[in-house]
C-alpha cells in the first residue's frame, strides 16, 4: 500500500507529464501549420506575431499595404485563425 504522500506525488507527476504531452502536441500542430505556408506567408506571419502593423510589414518586406492585407487574410485562412492575435499565438507555439 502506498502512503498518501507518495500517491500525491505520483498524481502530480502524471499531471505534469500529461501537460507536457499536450503542450508538445500543440507545438507539433503549430509547426505543421506554419510549414504549410509559403516562405513569404511565413515572413508575414512572423511580422504579424511581432505585433507589426500592415504598414510596417509593407515597408519591411517591400510590398504594398494591399498586398500585405492579402497575405494576412490568406495566411489566417490557411491557419484557421480568426484574427492577428491567433496568428501570433500560433507562431509563438510553433517556436516551442
Amino acid at each position: 500500500m502506498l502512503s498518501p504522500a507518495v500517491v500525491g506525488r505520483l498524481i502530480d507527476y502524471v499531471v505534469r507529464v500529461e501537460d507536457q504531452d499536450e503542450q508538445q502536441v500543440r507545438v507539433n500542430a503549430a509547426r505543421r501549420a506554419i510549414e504549410g505556408l509559403t516562405d513569404r506567408e511565413r515572413e508575414v506571419a512572423r511580422a504579424v506575431a511581432a505585433g507589426k502593423s500592415n504598414a510596417e510589414i509593407s515597408g519591411e518586406l517591400f510590398m504594398s499595404v494591399a498586398t500585405v492585407k492579402t497575405y494576412v487574410s490568406r495566411l489566417m485562412t490557411k491557419l484557421g485563425c480568426a484574427n492577428r492575435v491567433q496568428v501570433a499565438i500560433l507562431v509563438h507555439e510553433a517556436r516551442g
